[in-house]
């Protein structure tokens, strides 16, 4: 059996990984014109366990489909649609796209990102075959699991690869069984898309948001923006690790929500309803600083996060 990945992020590794420990053949396509960096560990890992790893654009795609003539490929982490009039026909039905989310209701290129965002209170993976449209095709398998609250973006994508190798094993055994597959057409009521995070919705309004909402923000911007994103005193500033405090010897009424209300040994900020966040980690300029350093920096008290 010949598998064919088409992917450009590291949390394709767990899949080929499983094809290695099953000595299945597989092969990978990856976009050329894509960040390196979001390649880097694919491409050692394939390096190292002699996987023909192909960089190439896009457009290349068909050409490495027909040369590798694969049983069965797998898509994730790829931004492309691939049209299925340049598929092999006797391929169609064997070209499945594994998508962090649950469908149709979390459609979209970022669905780990609203998931957390969203407060869900699970993380689905979902695997379809493919059609003309994104996030569309009927679905051949799906798992949800319960989202630990402490679980940000990154630790969900490799939390998910590894959940999604039951499908991907269901799917080989199907095939190498010659078993047909039972794919069930997606809803069209429930279907919702999920566009892709922009600035408003990455940033703290601390007057607004809940320290709920604010926790979720944190936890679905680590590590890809470097944290949730807040304002001092005209600079950005990413918050990366933050917590509910248990705190009670700080009066929090008497200051605004956005107002830092201790900065010895952590950092104190207070929020909607008079509730108190501890920040453990940020990033300013682009450097990672513990909260036990922050006074360092002019985070005092009484001061303002938000302007």
């Amino acid at each position: 059996m010949k598998i064919g990945v088409i992917s450009n992020a590291a949390y394709a590794v767990p899949l080929l990984q499983l094809c290695a420990n099953n000595r299945i053949q597989a092969s990978v396509f990856a976009d050329a014109c894509s960040d390196k960096d979001s390649t880097s560990a694919l491409r050692h890992f394939c390096q190292v366990m002699s996987v023909p790893l192909y960089e190439w654009e896009p457009a290349m795609l068909y050409t490495w489909i027909k040369e590798l003539n694969p049983d069965i490929v797998f898509i994730l982490g790829y931004s492309h649609l691939i049209d299925i009039q340049q598929l092999p026909s006797l391929l169609l039905d064997a070209v499945y796209n594994i998508h962090f989310g649950p469908l149709p209701t979390y459609r979209g290129p970022n669905p780990v990102f609203w998931q957390i965002r969203n407060n869900a209170s699970t993380l689905g993976v979902t695997i379809h075959r493919i059609n003309e449209k994104f996030d569309d095709g009927p679905v051949v398998w799906a798992k949800d699991i319960l989202r630990g609250y402490h679980i940000n973006y990154g630790t969900a994508h490799t939390i998910l690869a590894h959940v999604a190798l039951e499908g991907v094993a269901h799917i080989l055994q199907h095939h190498a069984q010659q078993k047909k597959l039972s794919p069930l057409p997606q809803s069209t009521v429930a279907s919702r898309y999920y566009r892709r995070p922009a600035l408003n919705d990455v940033l703290i309004n601390w007057a607004e948001m809940e320290l709920g909402e604010i926790l979720n923000i944190i936890l679905a911007c680590n590590p890809w923006n470097k944290g949730g994103l807040t304002l001092y005193q005209g600079s950005e500033v990413k918050i990366i690790d933050a917590e509910v405090s248990k705190d009670k010897s700080v009066n929090s009424a008497s200051f605004i929500p956005g107002t830092i209300a201790n900065h010895n040994k952590c950092l104190q900020v207070v929020c909607k309803g008079n509730k108190l966040l501890n920040i453990n980690m940020l990033a300013l300029d682009g450097a990672f600083i513990p909260a036990r350093h922050a006074e360092k920096y002019g985070f005092l008290k009484g001061r303002q996060l938000g302007n």
